[in-house]
């Protein structure tokens, strides 16, 4: 069975290259240095002896990219780390663009804000939807807003709200404890 195998044993350069002269065009992914392709397995496989390395690193205008025409382009998974951790110093960390959702989650969503930015920020043009919705098909509370703190500008306001014709509108009762 023929194959390739690359070693690097002295601590610089590389075990196996690829290299591509021909201009990139994103409708010809197979013009690359190095292509691997399967007909059950993994068509590329990286791994590392050291945790703290990379498996498969990139680097250019896409690092890495998964493209796929009826299926997942990127898939992560892990048994007790991130499945797919998105990084960045100045720009987005991870940016979702899809024809239906941006971005879909099964579990729960978990947003830690840091520096003075709200933590979530939702907005659509939509004249007829909400930018944030929460429903709760259990029979418990659909939004829920606490702020303990009294420090900052608006410290210690769970709800805050402004509109152009009403700051808030209610179908149903309200309850006011307090």
């Amino acid at each position: 069975m023929p194959h390739v195998l690359g070693v690097n044993d002295d601590g610089a350069g590389f075990g196996v290259k690829g290299e591509n002269a021909t201009p990139p065009s994103f409708l010809h992914l197979h013009e690359a240095g190095v292509v691997g392709t399967s007909q059950g397995g993994a068509g590329v496989f990286g791994t590392s002896g050291d945790i703290a390395s990379l498996g498969v690193f990139g680097s250019a205008g896409i690092g890495v990219q998964g493209a796929c025409p009826d299926g997942t382009g990127v898939s992560g998974h892990s048994s007790s780390g991130h499945g797919v951790t998105g990084v960045s110093q100045t720009g987005i960390g991870v940016h979702g663009l899809g024809g239906q959702f941006a971005g879909k989650f099964d579990g729960v969503v978990q947003v830690n804000g840091t520096g003075d930015t709200d933590a979530l920020n939702a907005s659509t043009p939509s004249p007829n939807h909400a930018a944030l919705s929460g429903t709760n098909n259990g029979g418990g509370i659909g939004l829920w807003a606490v702020s303990d703190s009294k420090t900052g500008n608006v410290g210690g306001v769970g709800v805050y709200a402004r509109g152009a014709t009403y700051a808030a509108q209610f179908d149903g009762n309200i309850k006011v404890n307090g």
